[in-house]
């Protein structure tokens, strides 16, 4: 399911925190850019059916997306993958 707005994030975060596993992998892009920046992060889970959500970093802010992850990345008891 694509995120590229802040309904769709905050949707995509009720989702995720409930499950004990996560899936990440995370795309940058840094061709012709010395840092580089993320583009995308895929996050799938194994409840609610398994979920995948592809979170486009283009569209939503830095901010929004960190914000919106901190507590379920953070959380020592979620394993992430």
């Amino acid at each position: 399911e694509l995120v590229d707005n802040s309904a769709a994030l905050q949707k995509c975060c009720e989702v995720i925190s409930r499950s004990t596993v996560l899936g990440v992998d995370v795309e940058r892009h840094w061709l012709q850019s010395y840092r580089g920046f993320i583009c995308l992060v895929q996050v799938s889970t194994a409840s609610d059916g398994g979920k995948v959500y592809l979170l486009d970093c283009l569209h939503l802010s830095r901010e929004e997306v960190q914000s919106a992850l901190a507590e379920v990345f953070s959380d020592v008891t979620v394993l992430k993958v």
